[in-house]
């Protein structure tokens, strides 16, 4: 239920965002997979999905996931994880 704050997820904005990052590393997807997640994004909490408090979480979940791995590539000497600016 939406309204219930211990079923309250937001692995769907976490994940559309790490697979925006993906996306952006294959030319042939990258538009339409970008947006495909971004939609995701916007639409969650539109459609009553989650909260919008939730959607934040799950893109700073996002962020913190993708620090944290590429804090582990460089420990273990490993390359980084690429991402394109």
């Amino acid at each position: 239920d939406r309204h219930d704050p211990a079923t309250s997820r937001f692995d769907h904005a976490a994940l559309a965002l790490l697979f925006i990052g993906a996306f952006r590393l294959v030319p042939r997807i990258r538009i339409a997979g970008t947006a495909w997640a971004g939609l995701t994004i916007v639409a969650t909490p539109i459609t009553g999905g989650h909260y919008a408090v939730d959607v934040l979480a799950g893109l700073a979940l996002a962020v913190i996931s993708l620090a944290a791995a590429r804090m582990a590539a460089s420990w273990r000497g490993a390359p980084a994880i690429a991402v394109r600016r």
